[in-house]
């Protein structure tokens, strides 16, 4: 079950496979390509967002409200 969702991309930060995390980005490289993430379902009761970092995400590299 769930989806997979390929073409994301970070601004001003990288993904480490390594440490599984969020880390700094490589010197004057603005934008990073994310892996392929995997949207799991769960019920809303059952998650937590202990330790989550909640960031916006944008249809395009333009930073508009607008969909």
């Amino acid at each position: 079950d769930g989806v997979y969702c390929a073409g994301v991309y970070l601004e001003g930060a990288r993904w480490d496979r390594e440490r599984g995390s969020l880390v700094e980005s490589h010197h004057k490289v603005l934008f990073e390509q994310m892996p392929i993430i995997w949207f799991k379902p769960a019920k809303k009761v059952d998650i937590t967002m202990d330790g989550c970092y909640e960031c916006p995400t944008y249809k395009t590299s333009e930073r508009k409200v607008t969909l």
